[in-house]
């Protein structure tokens, strides 16, 4: 998901206040995943959100701003071959390791490529 920042003649400066409320917005619902954390050297301003539960497996959104530019990505994971032998899904520390590497990666190629991804 892409946001911009359109706070007339400061998207800056709206952009920041979008990146804060999505940020106290996953702080507010962090019952069922894991507290915001920061990340460094992505962005300007970034933080990861980690979950498992029952339904979705393991999961990591990524929530980062560039200048006007508010992106959140977001990774899901199962252990598919483990589904037919239990009830719920089965979430490893590797699996939750493999999702939010891999939505650090996706996080990270976006921000090094956001003027293509933007304008395409």
């Amino acid at each position: 998901m892409f946001e911009l920042g359109n706070g007339g003649s400061d998207p800056v400066g709206a952009a920041k206040r979008t990146f804060r409320a999505a940020q106290e917005h996953a702080e507010s619902m962090s019952s069922g995943s894991s507290a915001p954390v920061s990340l460094t050297g992505l962005g300007e301003e970034a933080f990861i959100t980690d979950s498992e539960n029952s339904v979705y497996g393991a999961g990591s959104q990524i929530t980062f701003r560039l200048s006007n530019v508010v992106v959140t990505t977001d990774a899901q994971g199962n252990n598919v071959a483990d589904r037919s032998l239990a009830t719920e899904p089965v979430i490893s520390s590797e699996l939750s390791a493999a999702v939010r590497a891999a939505a650090e990666e996706v996080a990270r190629d976006v921000a090094a490529n956001i003027d293509s991804v933007m304008n395409e």
